[in-house]
């Protein structure tokens, strides 16, 4: 038995660890390793089924029945698209990776449905947050990796996907973070956000700061109050930014030499915070993507339909990807996950979720990026096992009161 929590605690550590913090891919980026991502995938399945079978306990939670159904659907959902669309190398390449996706998916479900192992995720994430502040840091003075320079990204690489994993990481651990210190790692991880100058990160903190608020995750007496407090400091933390006066006070540190006329932008070095490229161009891929479910309301263009664009990007907004290449039907198919999850899930669990929502509006990858499948994974397990886990540190940090008394 001993030797299965091991497996177990190991097993979850790693691959929660290489997933969520990108080294997996980061590794193989950079010449560190000639494991192939696919590599990682199949063996990370396979010690997932090894344990799983491994274990004595094999009762599936309630929920994985309707979770099980989404991906049979899903599935038969991208196969059908898949014969819509060109049937190109890139819409091939699409159909693989939704069938990767939804194995790994269901891996990160039964490796994380019993509550040790997602204590164990919890201190993984820990881990993430920390060491990506650490690395975003440094990333943005040096920019030694990151493919935005002026931006940390550490070894996420791209600034966006280290600021909104840093963000869900951290409401994820959240039940692992003694309560007295929850306040400051939180703070601790919005250094890290900040760093990588990704303006739709900066509003998934401020939201995941005001639902762990209500949600009652700090020890605050007069929570309404503190909620108040909370949103107020947000607003003005967002027109500090927006408005430039976060520049000027760059510049008077002497850190603009660090800064990219597209970070600047971001800044309000522009007059507007909104004037960049970046913005003006998602704003026009939104658009085409709009004009494209209009032209085809019901299945949509077909699977991987965005990826032969002439722009070599998706419309940075996962709600319209699947709307455009699955029309109603791809949509509902999605929106279908998303009401799966919430009636899973605990109050922590919706509160990541609603990040993760929030996050879709920005990016058209969270259904094929790894490390949100392993959040998505979570929430579908947080009702199970995060209110337990909370209740037994709540029970600890109360022993420990009482012994120093």
């Amino acid at each position: 038995m001993d030797l299965l929590k091991t497996l177990s605690k190991t097993t979850t550590y790693g691959i929660v660890f290489l997933y969520v913090s990108y080294a997996y891919l980061f590794f193989y980026d950079h010449g560190i390793t000639s494991f192939k991502p696919l590599y990682v995938h199949f063996t990370s399945l396979c010690l997932i089924a090894g344990l799983f079978i491994m274990k004595r306990e094999r009762t599936i939670p309630k929920i994985s029945n309707s979770l099980l159904l989404w991906v049979l659907v899903y599935l038969c959902f991208n196969i059908f698209s898949f014969f819509l669309s060109s049937q190109s190398e890139l819409a091939e390449d699409a159909l693989s990776e939704s069938l990767m996706t939804s194995a790994l998916l269901l891996g990160f479900f039964f490796l994380l449905q019993d509550q040790d192992s997602a204590h164990y995720a919890g201190k993984a994430l820990v881990l993430v947050v920390f060491l990506s502040v650490v690395l975003n840091f440094y990333d943005f003075f040096s920019a030694a990796w990151t493919k935005v320079p002026g931006r940390g990204a550490g070894m996420f690489v791209d600034p966006t996907i280290s600021g909104k994993v840093v963000v869900m990481a951290m409401v994820a651990s959240i039940p692992v973070i003694p309560t007295k210190h929850r306040i400051p790692y939180c703070l601790v991880a919005w250094l890290g956000i900040f760093i990588t100058f990704s303006r739709g990160p900066w509003l998934f903190w401020i939201v995941a700061i005001l639902g762990l608020a209500i949600g009652g995750y700090f020890s605050l007496q007069n929570r309404k109050s503190v909620v108040v407090i909370i949103a107020t400091v947000g607003v003005i933390i967002l027109y500090g930014i927006f408005s430039g006066i976060f520049l000027d006070f760059a510049q008077d540190l002497g850190y603009q030499k660090y800064l990219t006329a597209g970070t600047i932008s971001r800044l309000g070095g522009d007059d507007t915070a909104f004037s960049d490229l970046s913005a003006t161009t998602r704003l026009e891929l939104a658009k085409k993507a709009w004009q494209t479910f209009t032209e085809h309301p019901l299945l949509g263009a077909g699977l991987g339909y965005e990826r032969e664009w002439d722009a070599a990007i998706g419309s940075h907004n996962t709600f319209l990807m699947m709307a455009s290449q699955g029309g109603i039907v791809g949509l509902g198919v999605f929106l279908a996950l998303l009401v799966v999850l919430w009636r899973s899930a605990d109050d922590l669990g919706k509160i990541l979720l609603v990040v993760y929502m929030f996050s879709c509006l920005t990016s058209h990858d969270n259904l094929r990026q790894p490390a949100l499948l392993v959040f998505l994974a979570l929430i579908a397990t947080s009702g199970r096992n995060w209110r337990r886990i909370r209740a037994r540190d709540i029970e600890q940090e109360d022993e420990v009161v009482a012994n120093e008394n």
